[in-house]
């Protein structure tokens, strides 16, 4: 659908605004492509590259070999929105981790505070509240997503 891949090309920039390190590997995972068995190569593919083999004198495509397909529209889409999800998701079960650990050991404060050794300035977060945060934003990001995934299909 050529209608994912401008999707995908919008929103990748958007992310590359936001979280530049994200974008990043999104954009090194999609350049690799990805593997399929050359078996289950789409016939026309499959033909292609058996063609390419022998005129090149070589042999068959085997069963186990492998071979890299671009990512199409849909599945540069998917993989996006599948990693901001995963990303939200991770980002929300880690602060409720740490905040169950605290309760758990009965620690007097919520309260998470990073100082660098020679300063004297420090960032304090309230895992309560940044859990709650945290959450607000899976909420978002998951009814953002919704529309997506319906149009280009169920992802893993």
């Amino acid at each position: 659908m050529q209608e994912s891949a401008e999707i995908y090309e919008e929103l990748i920039r958007q992310v590359e605004e936001r979280a530049a390190p994200v974008a990043t590997q999104i954009r090194e995972e999609v350049a690799r492509g990805r593997l399929v068995q050359g078996s289950k190569l789409p016939e026309g593919e499959r033909q292609e590259r058996q063609f390419r083999l022998t005129e090149a004198k070589l042999g068959r495509i085997g069963k186990d070999e492998m071979a890299v397909l671009p990512y199409t529209g849909d599945e540069r889409l998917a993989l996006l929105c599948q990693t901001l999800l995963t990303l939200a998701q991770t980002m929300t079960e880690s602060r409720r981790a740490v905040l169950e650990l605290a309760t758990d050991y009965e620690l007097p404060h919520t309260q998470i505070r990073f100082t660098e050794p020679d300063e004297t300035e420090a960032v304090e977060f309230d895992l309560a509240v940044e859990l709650a945060k945290a959450e607000q934003a899976l909420g978002q990001v998951s009814n953002l997503l919704q529309p997506i995934q319906e149009e280009v299909g169920r992802w893993p």
